[in-house]
C-alpha cells in the first residue's frame, strides 16, 4: 500500500512539474520592455509620433500603441494640415535586441528597431503609407518615459 501511495505521489508530482514554465516560454513581458516608450520625428513641418506601452502582465506579444502622422501641403496661398491617427492593441516580437511592432495587427504600419545597450532607447524605423498608397520608412527613436 505504501509503495502504491508513493508511486501515485511521484506520478502526481511529475504531471504537475510538466506544466511549469521552465524559462523557454516566458510568462511575463521582458522587463527591458515594460513601461511607456515614445518617439517623435519632425521633417520640415511634418511630424510622426509613435507611442507604445508594454504592461507587465501575462498578455505576451500584445502592446498598446498609437501612431500620429501630421503632414502639411501647400497649394497656392493655402496650407492644408492632414492628420492620421491609429491606436489600439498591437502585436510584437522581441528577440533581443530586435523589436518589431505591427500596429493594430496590420502589416501596412509597423515599427522595427533595436534596443540600445543601456536599454533606454529603441532605434528604428516606422513604416507608413503616404500619398496614394506609397510606403515610406522614417527614422525614429523611442525613449522610455
Amino acid at each position: 500500500m505504501n509503495k502504491l501511495f508513493l508511486l501515485l505521489l511521484f506520478l502526481a508530482f511529475l504531471i504537475v512539474s510538466c506544466g511549469e514554465d521552465t524559462g523557454t516560454n516566458p510568462s511575463k513581458v521582458d522587463p527591458d520592455l515594460v513601461g511607456n516608450w515614445t518617439g517623435l520625428t519632425v521633417i520640415n513641418k511634418d511630424s510622426i509620433s509613435y507611442d507604445v506601452q508594454f504592461a507587465d502582465s501575462e498578455n505576451l506579444y500584445k502592446a498598446n500603441a498609437s501612431l500620429i502622422v501630421i503632414t502639411y501641403s501647400t497649394s497656392g496661398s493655402m496650407t492644408v494640415r492632414q492628420e492620421y491617427k491609429r491606436s489600439g492593441t498591437s502585436t510584437y516580437t522581441y528577440t533581443k535586441p530586435q523589436l518589431k511592432i505591427n500596429l493594430l495587427d496590420e502589416t501596412s504600419y509597423y515599427f522595427e528597431g533595436n534596443m540600445s545597450e543601456d536599454k533606454k532607447s529603441i532605434n528604428g524605423k516606422v513604416e507608413i503609407i503616404v500619398q496614394d498608397s506609397i510606403k515610406t520608412k522614417i527614422d525614429i527613436v523611442l525613449r522610455k518615459k
